[in-house]
């Protein structure tokens, strides 16, 4: 197989739409919830300072890096079964989420 075969497989495995699968639908649920707030972060440039959601949140770069980080690892242990350990990682994730949630 090729690699940029196994990238796309790799890539399919983990993708938002199938990431949550090995996780019960509370879980999921809450997951997708998070991936539409941090999918409409958009830290494009390095020196970027602030990026802003679609909630009218903001955040710094590095914070909307390590958010697509966490939410990276919460689909690996979905996808291995590991509910325990992705609720974990997604609690981190939406309780930085809430701290930077404006009030409309």
């Amino acid at each position: 197989m090729s690699k940029f075969l196994r990238s796309i497989l790799v890539a399919c495995a983990v993708s938002p739409s199938y990431a949550a699968q090995g996780c019960d639908v509370s879980l999921t649920e809450q997951y997708h919830d998070c991936v539409r707030i941090v999918d409409s972060l958009r830290p494009d440039k390095g020196g970027q300072a602030r990026v802003f959601a679609v909630d009218g949140s903001e955040f710094t770069a590095g914070q909307a890096r390590w958010l697509q980080g966490q939410l990276h690892k919460v689909a690996q242990a979905c996808a291995r079964g590991d509910q325990a350990q992705a609720a974990q990682l997604l609690a981190e994730a939406q309780e930085l989420l809430k701290s930077h949630h404006r009030a409309s």
